[in-house]
C-alpha cells in the first residue's frame, strides 16, 4: 500500500559455542518520496505486532533524514536491538539479536549503512 519500488534483505548469523544464535538482519526498501514518511511512521507499530514483549526506546542514532532505535529484552537473556532510518526514499531497518551483544555495535553498523545511500 506504500508503493514499494524495490527492496532487499540480508542476514548474517553466528552461533557461538554454548550460546544462542546471534544474528544481524538488514532490510532496505525503496519507496516513492511522497510515501516514505508513512512507512517510517509505521516502524514501531510493525515491531510491536511481532511480539508481546514491550519495546524500550533507545537514544536516537541521528542518522539519515530520520531515525529511531528500540530494544526488546526476552526473559531468557536474549536481547533484540532495532534501528530504523529513512534517507532519500529508502527505508532501512536493522535488527541485531542474541546474547552478549550491545547497542553500540548496531549503531556503528547503521551509521556505515546510511553512508552507502547516495
Amino acid at each position: 500500500g506504500f508503493g514499494l519500488l524495490d527492496g532487499i534483505t540480508a542476514g548474517f548469523y553466528l552461533e557461538p559455542p554454548g550460546g544462542y544464535l546471534i544474528h544481524l538482519t538488514q532490510l532496505l526498501l525503496h519507496f516513492p518520496l511522497e510515501n516514505i514518511e508513512k512507512v517510517f511512521a509505521a516502524t514501531k507499530t510493525s515491531l510491536d505486532a511481532i511480539s508481546s514483549t514491550p519495546l524500550e526506546d533507545l537514544p536516537n542514532p541521528n542518522i539519515g533524514d530520520q531515525s529511531v532505535a528500540f530494544k526488546r529484552s526476552l526473559g531468557d537473556g536474549r536481547t533484540f536491538y532495532y534501528i530504523a532510518f529513512i534517507k532519500k526514499g529508502y527505508y532501512s531497518s536493522l535488527e541485531f539479536s542474541g546474547t552478549g551483544i550491545n547497542y553500540n555495535d548496531l549503531e556503528y553498523i547503521a551509521k556505515k549503512a546510511v553512508e552507502k545511500i547516495k
